[in-house]
């Protein structure tokens, strides 16, 4: 049986999860008849005018360009007023990530998890999380 090494089936696995990850375009994630959550560039947003949607949206736009600082800021106060908020749990797991700060990225993926069972990426995500 053909077995690669431990270090080489993490990068192809790491390759697969960014090629799955990296959408060019909007996947609806979670969406009722007024609003709607969709993936952009491995990060959620909102629909809508709500405080919620908005300030996801904010942190979500810091998220892309790199500004982690912010949008975990941006997100724990958002968390503030919304703890069950899907979005801004997975953001905030998002953005502890590329920190590499595992350990609170885990933290609030699981918490993610637990409210929107069906996104597949989360899992992929926190599988990741644990090898690295």
């Amino acid at each position: 049986m053909f077995s690669l090494p431990l270090s080489n089936r993490l990068i192809l696995f790491i390759s697969l999860i960014i090629l799955l990850s990296v959408d060019d375009i909007p996947v609806a994630v979670a969406q009722n008849p007024k609003y709607s959550i969709y993936e952009q560039y491995g990060v959620l947003f909102c629909t809508g005018e709500t405080e919620v949607a908005l300030q996801n949206n904010k942190g979500a736009e810091k998220l892309i360009r790199n500004d982690m600082d912010t949008a975990i800021a941006v997100f724990s106060k958002g968390l503030q007023h919304a703890p069950l908020f899907y979005p801004f749990l997975y953001n905030i797991g998002i953005a502890y990530m590329r920190k590499r700060e595992f350990d609170s990225a885990r933290v609030y993926l699981e918490k993610a998890m637990h409210i929107v069972t069906e996104n597949k990426k989360i899992y992929i995500t926190e599988f990741l999380n644990f090898f690295i």
